[in-house]
């Protein structure tokens, strides 16, 4: 059963989308989960103090999936995290319907995985979701662990003495997500792998094809080799049968991945509308999908951006929401690269940006060599996209082999990322950063205004 053959409905996607959770497939499918000493279902409490919420309601406790391969002695002991907010376009699938390559990642890192069930549209709206997820890392941040089976905050040494324990490291990984509306890509992405298989709409070669081209044979995603040569079925098939290529046309004219891949046979148009209406819907109060950065991260400011730690990003060449992918990268990295300018005038290191930054250099005593902002944006955010794959990759791991190197490749992301020594950030450095990219961001909302309007009524013009 798929759903391109049925209407577009809450009970047809659930009823599609999560049946590898039937006892047949799961039980298929055992071998590309493996074996883990806990992997069960449990319950999150609500933060002592709770969050400022959209529902006029109790809030009951958060359910999520907890994945060790070890003991629950040594589950208590652990000192990482990762945290996992599952996709399915927040009206489906559970994360037992991915316990695939979650199971993979916990076994293959020997770290414990939480997957959060959170509530699914339409009967829990936007921002429901959202607001359980953070609820939920709220309590695990607050409790360091505890409330999912970690020591929290003390432990005993081997002298019987009672200690405190320092903070775990917390890695935060999600997919599948929902897209808002297009924003104007701010310049051409830089990524790892794209080379000749990616066309992104400010390449340098002025034609893009209205078909796009065909999925490469194999791809091997962790040394980038891909395999284009015919496969036996395109060999035998007779002339008559084979589609004519498509004219080429100029790149401007060319729409984006969303229409592109209008014919994505994972995730079409009209599932893409359905599931915007199911989640925004009956939502307490009407969403900005314009500028709402809680339904879409690339229209949140700079400012905030700024602040994100070090992001990966992996899509499929032919996935919808490829175009999202590379402007949020894109929006991430350039946010990165002002707050770093103003880092520099304060530490005093680069004075040709004096001119246009009303922060003047400070002491170069003062140390903060190890602040977030002090590091290269091209370092901070990663972008790999995957030749002529689509969208859900990680939920094809016992037919596709690109998905099971895929999981491999993230397990290196983020033991990476918890290898990283952790940057000591200044609150006051943190503060007037922030404070001047919004002050300098205002001022340039205000200059392109001013602009429009004297251009409109015909001032400016020699």
């Amino acid at each position: 059963m798929t759903v391109n053959k049925y209407p577009a409905t809450i009970e047809v996607m659930r009823t599609c989308w999560e049946k590898s959770t039937n006892p047949i497939f799961y039980a298929i499918t055992y071998f590309d989960r493996g074996y883990l000493r806990i992997r069960k279902d449990v319950i999150i409490p609500r933060p002592e103090e709770p969050s400022v919420s959209s529902f006029d309601m109790d809030l009951p406790p958060i359910k999520a999936r907890l994945y060790f391969p070890g003991t629950e002695e040594e589950l208590a002991k652990a000192t990482q995290l990762i945290f996992d907010v599952p996709g399915g376009g927040f009206v489906t699938m559970h994360p037992k319907n991915h316990d695939d390559y979650l199971s993979c990642w916990s076994r293959d890192m020997k770290i414990p995985v939480i997957s959060i069930d959170y509530g699914k549209a339409p009967e829990y709206p936007y921002p429901w979701a959202l607001e359980e997820c953070f609820d939920a890392y709220r309590s695990i941040l607050e409790t360091n662990g505890a409330c999912i089976g970690l020591e929290g905050w003390y432990t005993t040494d081997e002298n019987g003495q009672k200690k405190r324990k320092d903070p775990i490291k917390i890695v935060m990984v999600g997919d599948s997500a929902m897209p808002a509306d297009q924003m104007e890509l701010i310049r051409s992405e830089s990524t790892e792998s794209v080379g000749k298989y990616v066309r992104t709409k400010t390449e340098l070669d002025m034609t893009a094809p209205l078909q796009v081209d065909e999925a490469p044979r194999a791809v091997n995603l962790l040394t980038d080799e891909v395999d284009s040569t015919p496969s036996w079925y395109t060999k035998y098939t007779p002339r008559a049968l084979i589609a004519k290529k498509a004219p080429k046309i100029h790149s401007g004219l060319s729409m984006t991945s969303r229409m592109s891949y209008f014919s994505d046979r994972i995730i079409k148009p009209e599932l893409i509308r359905a599931m915007a209406i199911m989640y925004l819907a009956n939502s307490p109060f009407k969403p900005d999908v314009l500028t709402d950065y809680y339904l879409s991260p690339i229209t949140a400011p700079e400012s905030i951006l700024a602040q994100f730690p070090k992001t990966y990003l992996l899509c499929g060449e032919k996935d919808p929401f490829i175009d999202d992918t590379v402007v949020f990268a894109a929006r991430i990295r350039e946010a990165k690269r002002k707050a770093r300018l103003q880092w520099e005038s304060l530490r005093g290191r680069n004075p040709d940006f004096n001119d246009h930054l009303t922060l003047s250099p400070r002491d170069s005593s003062i140390e903060m060599d190890s602040h977030p902002f002090s590091k290269d944006p091209s370092s901070m955010v990663k972008v790999k996209v995957l030749p002529g794959m689509s969208h859900a990759i990680f939920q094809m791991m016992n037919f596709l082999p690109e998905a099971k190197q895929a999981v491999r490749l993230t397990t290196d992301w983020i033991t990476a990322m918890f290898n990283e020594k952790p940057s000591e950030e200044n609150p006051e450095i943190t503060s007037m950063i922030i404070s001047e990219m919004n002050e300098i961001c205002e001022k340039s909302v205000f200059l392109r205004r001013r602009n429009s309007m004297a251009s409109r009524i015909g001032f400016g013009k020699n």
